[in-house]
């Protein structure tokens, strides 16, 4: 039967690389991955869930045994300290938001899609247009689901997130015992509260959380599939392989896991299993592949910066790895990390290295846990070296912190492996457990309470007033011309951005005359010339010329920056037509730099 199995899994294999890979001119790849999209995530999701209780109905009373009353008023605690340290808002502008609009298809339509627009026809709201976003279909499906259950509401991401997040220390406390029974359940703990990245997308809307607990899954599936090594242990670690691969974009490196325990056993040991859903889980991967062909045709996914025409190189990684340890060891409120925690998680490291060292040295087999957290470091360290050789990978960017988040929890879970060789006593054990607690008390959670790191939030923060001042207007029907189109859609308001404005300002001036729209907002961002005390545009926001503008509100959120809000009073479209703003004029504003709010801290009186 096994054999039968393997001839299966080769032939669905090939098959699935040949569809995958297949030209997009043979069909409409965006079409088919728009309906299989969902259901293929949902399919998966069904089937870890049904393996994942079988695993538990045979083992609750030994999960209990590593939980007991402890674990949980441990991880009761965490959790409400995490979940408290920040406000409950988008962190990162436009990615957190983007999951928002994508779950809005799968929850309206049940389709991959992200709807672009939605019109009031008859009383009946319609879903028009839409795109096929980058990012994978897991979190967003998973946010649909909540949709279903409760209506849709943009704040059902964060309540989804905060779920999320007791999840992860629940696995993370009974991770930790598994490696180390006396300690290690209180030392994950400490670990994961002693980080402020952790608490900063634990309050916010991303697929971090998601990432970093299937991480920590994997981990626990490949302890049982190493101790046992049955059909149904093998399956669910399959399973939760391709959980992390519908995750984020380097997780399908962790499908690697798998494949190689699976070829040691098979081919070093002569002792293989293969399970039916191994044979037939190919096909589960093939929307993965069809996703990355229809989103690399967009030039603009890599987001190049000026001067790159390459978004991965060996040329980023000496620099990229001076922003890492810069992240990791530097005592610098401006960034989300923590140094003390930084260095004992490398040394927790090299102590795993020396772990694995001794016991190959020695011929013998490295323990089940010890072998599996090698396997999956291991992972964790290729898809960190993937990183630091993208042209976006710095660290210490507030925008690219929450990626170290794998690499944190795998140090976290190295500490509680190597804890019984480096530190063997109780009273050591107990001394780091207190200076874990102090540096918390004495760093983190001042660190915590400024969260300067999140200084991103400022564009939620202006959102959140321009939203509060149009609504204040009275407007049924608005429409907003803002850079936060994405924002705006996900709370239910049509919006365009600058440059699609730019170019529509003729059915723009339609709409208003049949008035579609009861309103148009423009909202753009000015800076100060300290030389003319002039309002200069910033880049992307002069608006085009035959536009009149009524001033509605203008707030300054920083130093020598201005949002104003204006009322679309006329458009004279022989003017518009001459304007010959060039589209490559626009650009969204990220946000500034620390080295700008350092400047600007300096001019303050």
């Amino acid at each position: 039967m096994k054999h039968v199995r393997l001839l299966v899994l080769v032939l669905v294999s090939v098959f699935s690389l040949v569809l995958g890979l297949c030209s997009r001119s043979w069909w409409d790849i965006g079409a088919v991955l728009d309906y299989a999209g969902y259901w293929t995530v949902a399919a998966l999701v069904v089937l870890w869930l049904f393996m994942a209780l079988a695993l538990l109905r045979a083992q609750v009373r030994s999960l209990w045994s590593l939980l007991g009353w402890k674990g949980l008023a441990w991880v009761t605690v965490a959790w409400f300290f995490l979940i408290s340290r920040e406000p409950t808002e988008f962190k990162v502008l436009m990615d957190e938001p983007m999951l928002v609009f994508a779950s809005q298809g799968m929850h309206y339509q049940r389709s991959a899609t992200a709807p672009l627009r939605s019109y009031e026809i008859g009383g009946v709201k319609e879903y028009l247009g839409g795109f096929q976003d980058k990012r994978p279909l897991l979190f967003p499906f998973l946010l649909s689901l909540v949709h279903d259950a409760t209506g849709y509401r943009v704040e059902n991401i964060f309540w989804l997130n905060k779920a999320m997040v007791l999840g992860l220390l629940f696995v993370a406390w009974m991770a930790g015992r598994k490696l180390d029974p006396k300690f290690g359940g209180v030392l994950m703990m400490l670990w994961l509260c002693g980080w402020p990245i952790l608490a900063q997308n634990a309050c916010g809307g991303g697929f971090e959380i998601l990432n970093l607990a299937l991480v920590i899954i994997v981990f626990a599936a490949a302890t049982q599939f190493l101790a046992r090594g049955d059909d149904k242990t093998e399956a669910f670690l399959l399973s939760s392989c391709m959980l992390l691969a519908h995750t984020r974009y380097e997780s399908v490196l962790y499908m690697l896991v798998f494949a190689g325990i699976w070829l040691v056993n098979a081919i070093m040991k002569r002792r293989w299993t293969l399970s039916w859903f191994t044979a037939l889980s190919p096909l589960l991967l093939i929307t993965i592949l069809w996703q990355r062909k229809i989103v690399s045709a967009n030039g603009s996914i890599w987001q190049l910066r000026k001067g790159n025409d390459h978004p991965f190189s060996t040329d980023f990684i000496p620099a990229n790895s001076k922003h890492a340890l810069r992240f990791l060891l530097e005592p610098n409120a401006d960034m989300a990390g923590s140094p003390l925690f930084g260095a004992l998680g490398l040394l927790a490291l090299m102590g795993l290295g020396f772990c694995l060292f001794r016991a190959i040295k020695k011929h013998t087999e490295p323990d089940f846990r010890l072998k599996a957290l090698g396997w999956v470091a291991g992972i964790v360290f290729l898809s960190f070296g993937v990183l630091l050789s993208y042209h976006w990978g710095q660290l210490d960017d507030p925008l690219v912190s929450r990626l170290a988040l794998p690499l944190i929890g795998v140090m976290g879970l190295a500490g509680c492996a190597s804890r019984p060789l480096l530190l063997p006593t109780a009273q050591t054990g107990r001394l780091l457990i207190g200076v874990m607690a102090f540096w918390i008390i004495g760093y983190a959670m001042p660190v915590m309470n400024q969260h300067r790191y999140s200084q991103n939030n400022i564009h939620a923060t202006i959102f959140r007033w321009a939203r509060q001042e149009i609504t204040a207007v009275g407007c049924r029907s608005p429409l907003v011309i803002s850079y936060q189109q994405i924002m705006w859609l996900i709370y239910g308001t049509q919006s365009l951005s600058l440059p699609e404005a730019a170019s529509r300002m003729t059915q723009i001036e339609f709409h208003r005359s049949v008035q579609t729209y009861d309103m148009v907002f423009v909202i753009q961002s000015f800076m100060d010339d300290p030389a003319t005390r002039q309002k200069i545009p910033l880049k992307g926001n002069r608006f085009v010329d035959g536009v009149a503008l009524e001033t509605l509100a203008e707030k300054s959120f920083y130093p020598f920056n201005l949002i104003r809000i204006s009322r679309v009073k006329s458009i004279d479209l022989d003017r518009v037509s001459k304007d010959k703003t060039a589209q490559e004029d626009f650009e969204v504003f990220h946000s500034a730099s620390p080295a700008d709010l350092q400047g600007w801290r300096d001019l303050l009186p």
